[in-house]
């Protein structure tokens, strides 16, 4: 019978068997001829408690299992065990070639180019062995997108891209950078190509890229699912939301400290007039299904956005809009909670 507590956070031993594992463990130091064990000399029950402290990047995890045959086994050859909480995505990264440079490489084998790695992806989908595997993984990664090259592609091959290459299974792309945005040349052909290699996407990771060399469109156009589009300090996106249009179930915009573009002065009068022109307001050709969105310290080319048009968008967002942080004012905030009390506006 499971024993009373009247601590409700406390752990009992009829809780959890860590204590019979520390117990085991005390012996074994004391039978030791050194007295000392190593970490992986503990118990199973211990040895999760302990790696289920790890695990607040994907990148920690996949270290982690690098450390030992054994931990391997305990962590990520461990699926359906209940001591671990956490799980390894399956990640496919695109690097450049160290020895080639500017060039690119895949994560199941690269090049120099963007034409060679495009070459590798088509055998690999040549083999059905290798065909599979590219099913398995869900995450893609492209490391130091500003070192690839390549000349442009025709319709010929993209259509070939459509037919042989497909990697169904990735939901989540991340093409950011560490870089500010001004400092990056264009680059926009590999990830065009990607757009049509990953038809089931979800989230988009555009963080640090000129929009103007990464254009939202061809995204929101070949990738139908896309669900969320994070793009953080990044330059020339669309305040009107044009490069987004055809995301019907986007649902996630975060462009937090991000200067936006707009095709002239009269787009941002517009934008604030609370009066006219109601249906010109910010993202109104892409906020359908929106849910959540942040552009805090957000700015366009000729300065900040202002308090009207900020304004203007929360009393158009959809009905499905839940969440909206941004540089509103306090007293902005609360005028607007009376108007849209469903929304939760923060700044």
């Amino acid at each position: 019978m499971r024993r009373e507590n009247s601590n409700n956070n406390a752990i009992t031993r009829d809780d959890t068997p860590i204590f019979d594992a520390i117990e085991e463990t005390n012996k074994m130091i004391h039978t030791s001829n050194k007295g000392v064990l190593s970490l992986l000399d503990l118990h199973i029950p211990l040895l999760f408690r302990i790696f289920n402290y790890l695990g607040e990047t994907q990148d920690e995890l996949r270290n982690l299992i690098l450390v030992s045959k054994q931990v391997y086994q305990i962590c990520y050859g461990s699926y359906g065990r209940p001591g671990i909480e956490w799980r390894i995505i399956p990640t496919f990264e695109i690097s450049p070639l160290q020895n080639e440079g500017g060039g690119s490489g895949g994560g199941g084998g690269g090049g120099g180019s963007i034409e060679t790695l495009l070459t590798n992806l088509y055998h690999h989908s040549l083999n059905t062995q290798t065909k599979n595997k590219l099913q398995f993984y869900r995450h893609m990664r492209v490391n130091d997108l500003q070192k690839f090259h390549g000349r442009n592609i025709s319709e010929d091959i993209i259509q070939h891209i459509k037919r042989n290459i497909r990697m169904s299974g990735i939901t989540m792309l991340d093409i950011s950078i560490p870089l500010i945005p001004m400092q990056i040349p264009k680059f926009g052909l590999l990830t065009c190509t990607l757009s049509y290699i990953v038809p089931n996407l979800l989230e988009l990771d555009s963080s640090n890229l000129s929009m103007r060399d990464i254009p939202l469109g061809i995204f929101s156009k070949n990738c139908h699912f896309l669900e969320k589009i994070t793009s953080n300090n990044s330059t020339d996106i669309s305040l009107h939301g044009f490069g987004m249009s055809f995301s019907d179930n986007l649902r996630g915009m975060y462009m937090d400290n991000s200067v936006f573009s707009v095709y002239s002065n009269t787009d941002m009068h517009e934008f604030s007039d609370l009066v006219n022109h109601e249906r010109s307001f910010i993202f109104s050709h892409c906020c359908k299904s929106l849910e959540r969105v942040s552009i805090r310290n957000a700015r366009y080319c000729d300065g900040k956005i202002t308090q009207n048009a900020l304004i203007k968008f929360v009393r158009n967002a959809p009905s499905s809009m839940r969440w909206f942080r941004s540089d509103l004012s306090q007293d902005n905030i609360t005028m607007l909670q009376l108007e849209r009390p469903g929304i939760e506006l923060v700044n």
